[in-house]
């Protein structure tokens, strides 16, 4: 069955696929864009109170055995061109201070519920691959700041299984090397690495730190810092004793960065978990987001 609207081809195969721009449906929808298209474009203005979904996939796999089950599958390739699977763009107009307009504006929002977890089962909001081992591919990229009230770590592999290594954190921004030198003479000078000079800021205003620890016995030594370098002094010191040395210094471009505030945060249920803690202006957004996304009749939609 073909039908024609708009000069846009139907067609409902014998099996009941339907085909948009394709004469033999593979799938329940299969729809192939021509050149420069958009194969689903969804432009809803909202003029009513209510939630409001450009999209909203819901399955219910009820399949007990070994299954997947995606709400939304994406593969984007394209060579030589920028490709996205996911390309979420949230804009925000109005006074965020005075609050006009929209108060909270979320790209991608992704939302993790498990009812009960085992320690075999994990729930992730948002989850990211890397496929391939080149030092310009990512699991996750971001641009611009990253925040989040829980814990940051690496997980590693154990004999014990993976676990998590965690981050340090300060209320600077702050970048840090390590290294080693040897005493000669009574003295050792170390000239910072280029390349971490480069990302760093290194001046009378924002002088970097040194940290010494002596592998042999230095007697009396002290560290005199001049711009990009340090020299460590021990006069008792043999010729070849070595010593380790931690360097930190202010990041570009975040020299007086400290503990800068965050507002947003106040919606998180993890740093806030009383919503009585939390101005009014707040309550109704982290209600929305402790309980997931409500739909117009106030049910949660998990």
């Amino acid at each position: 069955v073909d039908i024609y609207l708009n000069d846009a081809v139907f067609v409902r195969g014998s099996d009941g696929n339907v085909g948009i721009g394709t004469t033999s449906p593979s799938y329940k929808l299969h729809i192939v864009p021509g050149d420069d298209a958009i194969g689903i474009y969804i432009d809803h203005n909202k003029t009513t109170t209510g939630t409001v979904y450009g999209m909203n996939i819901d399955i219910d796999n009820t399949y007990t055995g070994s299954a997947t089950t995606y709400a939304g599958y994406y593969d984007a390739y394209k060579n030589g061109a920028t490709n996205s699977s996911v390309y979420g763009l949230r804009s925000r107009g109005g006074d965020y201070q005075t609050g006009i307009g929209t108060r909270y504006a979320y790209g991608v929002y992704g939302y993790a519920y498990t009812s009960s977890l085992n320690g075999t089962t994990s729930s992730y909001g948002l989850y990211g691959v890397q496929v391939g081992n080149a030092d310009n591919e990512y699991g996750v990229y971001y641009s611009g700041n990253l925040g989040g009230s829980g814990t940051k770590s690496a997980i590693v592999r154990t004999p014990d299984g993976p676990k998590h290594v965690y981050c340090q954190e300060s209320p600077g921004n702050w970048f840090e090397d390590f290294g080693k030198g040897t005493i000669q003479g009574g003295q050792a000078t170390i000239t910072l690495p280029v390349d971490f000079q480069e990302t760093v800021t290194i001046s009378s205003q924002h002088r970097m730190k040194v940290f010494v620890t002596p592998n042999a016995k230095f007697g009396e030594w002290w560290v005199e810092k001049n711009g990009t370098s340090f020299t460590l002094f021990a006069p008792n010191a043999a010729n070849g004793a070595e010593f380790d040395f931690r360097v930190v210094a202010k990041r570009q471009g975040y020299e007086d960065t400290r503990l800068a505030p965050a507002a947003g945060a106040w919606t998180d249920s993890f740093i806030y978990p009383n919503v009585e803690d939390i101005p009014e202006e707040y309550r109704e957004e982290w209600l929305r987001l402790k309980n997931g996304e409500p739909d117009d009749e106030g049910e949660e939609n998990n």
